[in-house]
């Protein structure tokens, strides 16, 4: 007798190795039932899904030393990219930052601000390019969300350093300094009392707005001169 549509999908079954499947197995995956299971890992083979290898870095960092041009930072033919060599984040950038001058960075989120500054401290080498800059003892760099913690506004003022480590290696190592800078950033309100509110503890990630957080991260750099 002619062969049905059961023994056709019989022999198509036994063609391809695999049962037929299941109605459950249509209605989760289609007609042609479950995906094949991934293969089978080979003792000690070691596989890590999802990360994706870095490209090699041609960014040269010498740090210290003379700046061309007299300057205190210097970036040549500057170009980034994402870590994964997928995407440019900007090419050709050069500039010169002088003694006493400022620089602003401007430009749309995701085009490379924050990559600039990793590459200018020696964290971000996915481009190429030269940089020349001081020495990393004479730099400080600050975060767009400064880390704070329990602990005394005296201890947030000067980190990263101890309290102890401040006081010793500072010559303007008094309460009077740590005053002081908090009202250039205009955040003398947290220390009404003076020298005793330098020693009041509080939860200060929680109790600042980020804003506030960035301002109090300027006193740091300005009582570690």
């Amino acid at each position: 007798p002619p062969a049905g549509p059961e023994a056709g999908a019989a022999a198509q079954t036994a063609a391809g190795g695999g049962e037929a499947p299941s109605a459950w197995e249509r209605v989760l995956y289609g007609r042609g039932g479950a995906p094949p299971p991934p293969p089978r890992r080979r003792k000690g083979e070691l596989r890590l899904e999802g990360v994706v290898a870095p490209t090699r870095g041609d960014v040269r960092n010498a740090e210290g030393g003379l700046v061309p041009g007299g300057g205190v930072l210097a970036v040549r033919q500057l170009s980034l990219s994402t870590p994964d060599g997928s995407r440019r984040l900007f090419s050709n950038v050069s500039v010169d930052v002088q003694p006493g001058r400022h620089l602003l960075v401007m430009g749309n989120s995701g085009t490379g601000k924050s990559s600039m500054l990793r590459a200018v401290a020696g964290l971000w080498d996915r481009g190429s390019g030269d940089i020349a800059r001081p020495h990393t003892a004479d730099t400080m760099f600050l975060p767009q969300r400064p880390y704070c913690t329990l602990g005394s506004l005296r201890q947030q003022l000067v980190y990263p350093r101890t309290v102890d480590e401040w006081a010793r290696g500072s010559s303007l190592g008094t309460d009077g300094s740590l005053l002081d800078a908090l009202a250039t950033v205009q955040l003398d309100r947290l220390a009404e009392r003076g020298v005793e509110g330098l020693d009041a503890v509080r939860d200060w990630g929680d109790e600042l707005s980020l804003g506030e957080q960035q301002r109090l991260a300027f006193p740091r750099v300005l009582v570690s001169k």
